[in-house]
């Protein structure tokens, strides 16, 4: 007799064809919990203390430092969100300017001045706000904040270049010559 008969060839496959459905249900299931939890993240200004919370309990702050790290916080997140807004606008005007039938260039020079002036002020402002926070360390505590910021600061690299492998995918790299003229 034959080891593989009709009926276990049938058994095999129903039984793979099962396999195969449970791991496509399981699938869905784990995208549509994870759907639910994504939209279990805080709000946007919740986030900020959800931040604040971390950090603080990273580098292990005592409840006076933590009282003075939520002060300068408040602080440079009102300051931040200000400027964030102006250059939002100072954007918009530049876009508005560049698209009108007749472009004053002047005024587009002007536009460009203060919206680098904005993100100087900006740099500045996270700058100061760094080394505020800083200074409210003990030495072990800006031993971590160092290898916080270092951290954090190789994350954004990474994701700097993720985008703009992303963005530009398949076409050649800037400055490459075409090797094909036709």
């Amino acid at each position: 007799m034959n080891f593989l008969t009709k009926n276990r060839i049938l058994v095999i496959v129903v039984v793979i064809l099962s396999l195969l459905l449970l791991s496509i249900l399981g699938g869905l299931g784990y995208g549509y919990y994870r759907s639910k939890q994504a939209s279990k993240l805080p709000p946007p200004a919740n986030r900020f203390e959800h931040q604040a919370a971390f950090i603080s309990r990273s580098l292990n702050f005592s409840p006076i430092q933590n009282e003075q790290f939520i002060r300068l916080g408040e602080g440079f997140h009102f300051k931040f969100d200000s400027l964030a807004t102006q250059i939002r606008l100072v954007s918009g005007e530049i876009n508005n300017e560049i698209t009108r039938a007749e472009v004053d260039t002047l005024k587009l020079n002007m536009l460009i001045d203060r919206y680098a002036n904005l993100q100087r002020q900006l740099k500045e402002l996270s700058v100061r706000h760094l080394m505020e926070v800083r200074a409210l360390c003990n030495p072990a505590q800006q031993q971590q904040f160092c290898r916080m910021a270092r951290q954090i600061n190789r994350r954004h690299q990474q994701m700097n270049r993720n985008n703009s492998n992303d963005r530009m995918r398949g076409m050649p790299p800037r400055g490459h010559q075409n090797q094909n003229n036709f």
